[in-house]
């Protein structure tokens, strides 16, 4: 059992003389604080910053409530720290006698995160082309969507500050932003699910007359 007590903001807890840092679970321990409770069970591992901090963004992801700019900043420091490990292959410029053996990170964290490789190339690109102060800035404000973050991207470092500072005035004018586009199989769940949805809605009847259309020949259909 962990006292809950003893941490703080700075999310440590102790147990006894000891005192460690909390690296998940962050939640629960404030829900269970909040109900009155001394005390929680909790699993103490042993690990150097590198695990902790691999713990704690693993445990953000598994939650699925990271903004584009939180994924794309997390992907990018879950990478180096995979590096400083040797778990995945360094890319461009690494050991070429590594790249046999080890997974690229895209890969990794595709099987790992269970997300599509596609989706982490792209948070991953746009957290290594977009300054980090320049992330931090937009997390959790308005501008925290891909087509921001995209624009951003395309822009050079030095002036990513003038470009965002752009892009804000632009949203505080009411102008539109466009919409994050559809690949593929976003495109195909969207349709999926809107075709879900009518048949839901639909009746007996109406379903019956879908199912006969379906079946019929597309040149007698609409007859």
């Amino acid at each position: 059992a962990r006292n809950l007590h003893s941490g703080g903001a700075d999310r440590h807890v102790r147990d006894g003389e000891d005192c460690f840092k909390l690296v998940a679970g962050a939640h629960r321990v404030e829900a269970m604080a909040s109900t009155g409770a001394d005390y929680i069970d909790a699993f103490v591992m042993e690990g150097d910053p590198d695990d902790a901090a691999l713990w704690e963004i693993d445990e953000n992801f598994a939650r699925s409530e990271l903004s584009d700019a939180q994924r794309a900043d997390h992907h990018v420091r879950r990478e180096e720290i995979l590096k400083r490990k040797g778990l995945v292959s360094k890319g461009r410029g690494g050991d070429q006698s590594e790249k046999s053996s080890l997974r690229s990170y895209a890969t990794q964290a595709s099987e790992t995160l269970g997300v599509t490789k596609r989706t982490v190339e792209k948070d991953l690109a746009r957290g290594k082309k977009i300054e980090p102060e320049g992330l931090a800035e937009v997390a959790g404000t308005p501008l925290d969507k891909g087509v921001v973050l995209d624009e951003l991207a395309r822009t050079p470092q030095a002036e990513q500050h003038d470009k965002l500072a752009e892009i804000a005035a632009r949203y505080k004018s009411k102008l539109p932003l466009a919409a994050d586009p559809l690949n593929d199989l976003e495109a195909t769940e969207k349709q999926l699910a809107a075709l879900m949805s009518a048949w839901n809605r639909a009746g007996p009847e109406a379903r019956d007359k879908f199912l006969s259309a379906v079946d019929a020949p597309v040149f007698d259909r609409g007859q």
